[in-house]
């Protein structure tokens, strides 16, 4: 029946292990639930407030992209041509967030100095994650304020997963499947 209303149940111990974290967090009331945003909205009206959409907002075409193509140009393009590509899609996010135009989001210049607080870094952050498939958690988004900066944080990320991708089995810690029989 949850289900059918978007709603769904959580086993006892991932509910202890996402509570224990807000705990930890120092969260003075927390929710631990799993639902789709339709089903929040249905029930919680303010979960449809203008300031909510950006984040809860299918993903979005960025600096002239999809989500995907984004990702798969970043790991192809030469490093300057990738950075250029991240900043341009960081400054429409950005934009989106700040509410105005790529055009007026310096590369340089502190995103607190045009007016980002700590809840816009976090929507930042939840933008960040979905275009780029990059955890940027929201205290690096206020401690590297910068485009230029939170660029150079997606792309080390975009990096060292493709330097994983890349290494013999030996050098990960994993070992090749091999066919054989198993010992008891």
């Amino acid at each position: 029946m949850l289900e059918n209303k978007g709603m769904g149940l959580l086993a006892p111990g991932e509910a202890h292990t996402c509570l224990e974290r807000l705990l930890a967090e120092g969260a003075e009331v927390a929710t631990v639930g799993r639902m789709t945003w339709e089903a929040l909205r249905s029930f919680c009206p303010t979960a449809d407030a203008p300031r909510l959409r950006l984040v809860l907002a299918p993903a979005a075409d960025v600096a002239g992209h999809t989500t995907d193509d984004l990702r798969r140009q970043l790991a192809v393009l030469p490093p300057a041509q990738a950075r250029d590509l991240a900043l341009r899609a960081l400054a429409e996010l950005a934009a989106t967030v700040l509410q105005t135009v790529p055009e007026r989001v310096p590369m340089e210049r502190p995103l607190g100095e045009l007016g980002m607080d700590s809840l816009m870094a976090a929507e930042l952050a939840v933008l960040v994650q979905r275009h780029f498939d990059c955890a940027i958690p929201t205290i690096e988004a206020v401690a590297n304020p910068t485009l230029t900066a939170l660029a150079d944080l997606v792309l080390k990320q975009q990096g060292l997963r493709a330097a994983e991708a890349t290494l013999p089995a030996q050098q990960t810690g994993t070992r090749p499947a091999t066919a054989g029989t198993a010992r008891p």
